[in-house]
């Protein structure tokens, strides 16, 4: 019991561990599919770029600190342009749609462009306002 006592005190209050890489990119590939209506080789291509995407962004975090926002913004160039390499014109003018919906329903603090990887259906572990990822 102590032992539980001294982990849960050693989290920060409000933050919950970073969902795994894997489970995040699936989620989203799944959310996509049925948003944007993707075929299974899109969705396949579209899971596989946000995993790496989401392993990329692990590496920039540092000792729990937040990465530096300008590699951020590079990493999430560089998803848009494997992105607009897999989806149609209109289902990645749909994608970025989703993207700034979910951020004006999260308070707006990213905008267009926002620091997410893309929209996220609830469940999938993103921490939301308080959290990460800033993934």
């Amino acid at each position: 019991m102590v032992c539980l006592v001294t982990a849960l005190s050693a989290q920060p209050r409000g933050q919950r561990p970073a969902p795994d890489p894997a489970d995040r990119a699936q989620l989203i590939a799944a959310h996509l599919t049925s948003q944007l209506q993707l075929s299974n080789q899109q969705a396949k291509k579209v899971e596989e770029s946000f995993l790496t995407h989401f392993q990329e962004k692990e590496k920039l975090a540092t000792n729990g600190q937040r990465p530096d926002p300008e590699a951020m913004k590079a990493l999430r160039e560089k998803q848009d342009e494997k992105l607009k390499s897999i989806l149609s014109k209109d289902q990645y003018a749909k994608y970025i749609q989703l993207r700034e919906d979910r951020m004006a329903q999260r308070g707006g603090k990213h905008g267009k462009g926002g620091e997410q990887g893309g929209p996220h259906p609830g469940p999938d572990g993103h921490r939301g306002k308080g959290g990460p990822d800033r993934s």
